[in-house]
């Protein structure tokens, strides 16, 4: 059956309209994923913004099991399995060289045509030494499993390279450790950076200078206390042998004895 001209249009109409839907709904669901990327980054750069600005010295504690020295503290702890690795290299020598052949002029002696040279091949690669938890404190980077731990003090860190996944650590001797096996490395090494460039990371100084001089306050009163009462007793004791002797009344005694006492 033939279509009219007014069922072709209508079917062309339709299919436009259907056409049209379909771009309106994937030009939605377009600007959906875009404002959620753009939130998701909005609130990464707000983290980012935070871990750069926070007050470090509220972060800085002790972990039970893990030895610390003197003012060190841990500033982060990641619990996921961190590689520790480090540049290796080994040399071969490899001979090679063109056709050869061997002339035999007595038992036991040969001489040998042709020519062979001996090359040295240099092969660079990377080797994991040890894996474990990592804790980062104002002195070192530390990481931990059940045979043991392996520190990098800052005092070696020349420069660090940071990487998504990780950090570069270079050493005065131009030795690279590589630090890898983060899911986001990004905290890490924001605090790292800060670690090594601030000093005022300890926590609560003031707090603490503080309590120490109002322990020295305290003390001192303490001190005056005792001086006080060494003096009143000292006193006491004057006294008593006046009335035991006889030199004053049981009377007088007890006035100053009141009044020595503030009663």
């Amino acid at each position: 059956m033939k279509e009219s001209p007014e069922e072709r249009a209508a079917y062309k109409k339709k299919r436009m309209e259907l056409r049209n839907s379909m771009l309106e709904k994937q030009q939605a669901k377009k600007k959906a994923k875009q404002k959620s990327e753009e939130e998701r980054q909005a609130q990464r750069n707000d983290q980012i913004k935070e871990w750069q600005t926070e007050d470090l010295s509220k972060r800085a504690g002790k972990v039970d099991g893990l030895v610390l020295k003197k003012n060190e503290y841990c500033y982060l702890a990641i619990s996921e399995l961190i590689n520790w690795k480090e540049d290796r290299s080994k040399t071969r020598r490899v001979n090679y060289g063109g056709l050869t052949s061997s002339i035999h002029i007595a038992k036991g002696l040969n001489y040998r045509l042709g020519s062979v040279k001996t090359d040295i091949q240099k092969e660079n690669y990377i080797v994991t030494l040890f894996t474990g938890a990592l804790f980062l404190t104002n002195k070192r980077i530390i990481l931990v499993n059940k045979e043991g731990s392996k520190a990098y003090p800052f005092t070696r860190i020349l420069r660090a390279t940071p990487y998504s996944d990780g950090v570069a650590l270079y050493s005065n001797a131009g030795k690279r450790v590589i630090l890898d096996g983060f899911s986001d490395a990004e905290k890490f090494n924001i605090y790292l950076d800060r670690l090594l460039s601030e000093d005022d990371v300890l926590p609560h100084l003031e707090e603490k200078k503080t309590m120490h001089t109002e322990k020295k306050v305290s003390n001192s009163n303490k001190d005056e206390s005792r001086s006080q009462f060494s003096k009143e007793f000292a006193e006491l004791r004057e006294l008593k042998t006046l009335l035991d002797d006889k030199i004053i009344t049981q009377e007088e005694f007890e006035a100053k004895k009141k009044q020595l006492l503030g009663l």
